[in-house]
């Protein structure tokens, strides 16, 4: 029996209609018995899903509340978290990208007069800030989003 990891409940069907069919040799017997397996299999991942959104929805709920409460907030502390992140990454991008950046553009500069040729430009490796950035400035679009709507 091939499993689907893509899709385990049809894995499971089949492994029940296998069973039924060595149980159960009459052909009449084996269809009602695969029919009520099939149905309580289904029931059982239909009530896992409905669990499982239930869940999810209540979790989203209560987010979204703490969300507006900590945004109605007058003091900066917790009204003012998501921008002093936005802050920080900015802050973080300036006194170490910046210098660093500016440092191996020199540095490159000098080797290449010295070599009298085109070297290498050195690695300047800003892939994780420019993701962490992007991050938050889509965010901070959300956030701007969700004022201009009235949400929060």
């Amino acid at each position: 029996m091939d499993v689907n990891l893509a899709n385990p409940i049809s894995s499971l069907i089949d492994f029940g209609r296998d069973v039924v069919d060595r149980i159960f040799p009459d052909k009449t017997v084996q269809l009602k018995e695969r029919a009520e397996a099939e149905s309580h299999v289904l029931e059982l991942a239909q009530a896992r899903f409905q669990a499982t959104l239930q869940a999810t929805t209540a979790t989203d709920v209560a987010q979204a509340d703490v969300n507006k409460i900590e945004a109605g907030a007058p003091g900066w502390f917790k009204g003012g978290w998501r921008p002093a992140i936005g802050w920080v990454g900015a802050l973080a991008l300036f006194v170490y990208y910046v210098p660093y950046c500016v440092a191996a553009t020199v540095m490159w500069v000098i080797q290449c007069a010295r070599a009298h040729e085109l070297v290498a430009r050195p690695n300047l490796d800003i892939s994780d800030l420019i993701a962490l950035i992007t991050i938050l400035l889509g965010a901070s679009t959300q956030r701007m989003l969700e004022r201009l709507k009235g949400v929060s």
